[in-house]
């Protein structure tokens, strides 16, 4: 655990002193603190130097995004976005026309988005997309008169809101050869969506309300929305309120309940096998999967081993399908085979890993792996009662 610190002050009330809004993958974090002065300034704190004010004019300002270079955006307290770079310092990103703008994600190209009003007196804002090289540049909207832009991938997509009065907030994605479009919700026509954040492979976490609240959604090119809450094990206890982030494995972390208490979440993905005629794999949601060793000697001295083993990090990738390792490994006296199955290409790769396995024995390897994963010990039972009644 490590104290951020402050600039120098102490909030009044229940503000805090200080707070973390984004973080990258060298540790260095940027949010806002009180200074000496009163006001809350942007910081940019490294694990080295600890907590620097970025110098932001005006006499508020938040940073709300920082990248692997260490450049930070945000928004100053005169309404202005803003970049912050260690070599060049603060830079002012203009407006869409108006006179209020937020810089809210930078990717590692330098690239960000946020949101701008796009007339002077307007109430009217648009999520953009800001580069070095041509400023800003509106992403408009759904159709209607709002949008906002709350995450960006190093590929310059964007996701984030459209707000658009008389219709519920929507997802959206812009991608820019084919612009914005729709990501839609969880479901219904009266149900809002928002997407907080995007990786390099395209795939959105967010929020979409339901009957009974919100609830954490994964969408990704290949099959679309997903909650959250349908891909981890039933009886689990936790609730998946919000999908904050995701990096480029497919990780996501976030907001929830678990036993009726808040707490944040950092869900992992993990494949299984469906077995075994379409030889398919589908998501299951939080955890780690270990593997599974049996061995048994026969009474006619022959050998059994049986070695199960599930590759981890596993998650959908466009063009790639899921990714999956299950490797089984059999050997009876001299004779030995072996057999694997990765992606939805399953048998395919696995003969060409294995090509003395037969088709039976991939078989058994997807069946034994969906056996052990799900934990059945009467299904594993029964098949080692079946094979001890073939070997005897």
């Amino acid at each position: 655990m490590t104290d951020l610190g402050t600039l120098g002050g102490h909030a009044v009330g229940d503000m805090p002193d200080s707070f973390g809004a984004d973080i990258n993958n060298k540790g260095q974090v940027t949010g806002a603190s009180v200074t000496a002065s009163g006001f809350m300034h942007a910081f940019r704190w490294d694990p080295a130097t600890g907590m620097q004010d970025l110098g932001t004019p005006g006499e508020n300002s938040i940073g709300r995004g920082i990248n692997e270079n260490g450049q930070v955006t945000g928004s100053r307290g005169d309404g202005g976005a803003f970049l912050w770079d260690p070599a060049t310092g603060l830079q002012d990103l203009g407006t869409l026309g108006g006179s209020q703008a937020s810089g809210h994600r930078i990717n590692a190209k330098g690239q960000v988005t946020g949101t701008s009003q796009i007339a002077p007196g307007s109430f009217q804002t648009h999520a953009f997309l800001w580069d070095a090289v041509g400023g800003m540049q509106d992403l408009g909207t759904l159709g209607g008169t709002n949008s906002i832009g709350l995450g960006i991938n190093s590929r310059g997509q964007v996701t984030g809101m459209d707000d658009s009065e008389g219709v519920p907030p929507r997802t959206f994605l812009w991608d820019p050869v084919i612009g914005m479009r729709d990501l839609g919700n969880l479901g219904g026509s009266n149900i809002s969506s928002f997407g907080n954040d995007i990786n390099d492979s395209g795939q959105v976490t967010g929020a979409s309300t339901i009957d009974v609240g919100l609830r954490a959604f994964l969408w990704d090119p290949a099959t679309g929305m997903q909650d959250l809450n349908r891909m981890i094990p039933p009886g689990s206890g936790w609730i998946l309120g919000q999908g904050l982030a995701i990096n480029d494995t497919g990780q996501i972390t976030g907001s929830g309940s678990f036993g009726g208490v808040e707490r944040g979440f950092l869900l992992t993905p993990v494949a299984v096998t469906e077995v075994p005629e379409p030889g398919t794999l589908t998501l299951i949601g939080i955890g780690v999967v270990g593997f599974g060793l049996l061995r048994r000697r026969a009474s006619s001295g022959r050998e059994t081993w049986l070695l199960l083993g599930i590759s981890l990090p596993i998650c959908r990738l466009p063009g790639d399908g899921l990714l999956a390792a299950v490797i089984v490994r059999q050997r009876r006296g001299t004779r030995g085979t072996r057999g694997a199955a990765m992606s939805d290409n399953a048998f395919t790769e696995s003969t060409a890993l294995a090509p003395r396995a037969n088709a039976a024995e991939k078989w058994i390897a997807l069946r034994a792996a969906t056996w052990i994963i799900a934990g059945s010990p009467s299904s594993w039972s029964r098949h080692r009662a079946r094979r001890d009644r073939r070997q005897s």
